[in-house]
């Protein structure tokens, strides 16, 4: 995919899967526009990374849908300056879109 492509592929799941399944939070919309799915899974989904499923990630791990992502994200409610406990996630869990958002998760 040529990162036009991807650009539109990333903008198209968060305005027409996230945003439609009530996930408003602006923070969390940003961060999903930004971060590059595609590079937490491996070779052969990358063509995948946006899609309304899960992708595995290899020793019985999956990347979580975008919607799923989004609304956990938001039902965390973090403040801003808000102290968070640090943890371990398998890469492409939870974990990359936390870090844009709340630099202290």
């Amino acid at each position: 995919m040529t990162t036009t492509n991807l650009e539109l592929a990333r903008t198209n799941m968060v305005e027409n899967q996230v945003r439609t399944w009530d996930v408003l939070d602006p923070r969390v919309l940003d961060v999903l526009a930004c971060v590059p799915r595609e590079d937490f899974v491996p070779e052969r989904h990358r063509k995948l990374a946006f899609a309304d499923t899960e992708l595995p990630l290899g020793h019985g791990e999956v990347m979580l849908k975008p919607v799923i992502e989004g609304r956990i994200l938001q039902a965390l409610a973090v403040e801003s300056g808000g102290r968070s406990c640090s943890r371990s996630a398998p890469a492409g869990a939870s974990s990359p879109p936390a870090s844009p958002v709340w630099p202290a998760m």
